[in-house]
């Protein structure tokens, strides 16, 4: 969705995060796509959004914590 703009502003730091969190839990078109966004990025690029991704990922762990749930879904065209 941040990679391609639908419905939210296109952002290519915060696609990577998404791709690499995806990614890291095995789903196979988040790592292609992560892949091909890394391309593109600088190493200090892929280095904010690893540390952004590292972010989302220890608030997901506090929300699952007390039992909520979020829902990404992905959508590679």
């Amino acid at each position: 969705m941040r990679e391609q703009g639908l419905r939210v502003p296109r952002n290519r730091l915060h696609a990577y995060a998404w791709c690499l969190l995806a990614a890291t839990d095995g789903n196979n078109d988040a790592t292609k796509a992560r892949d091909e966004l890394e391309k593109g990025m600088a190493e200090n690029e892929k280095s904010a959004g690893q540390k952004l991704s590292r972010h989302r990922f220890s608030q997901q762990q506090k929300q699952d914590s007390i039992g909520c749930t979020i829902i990404f879904i992905y959508i590679i065209k």
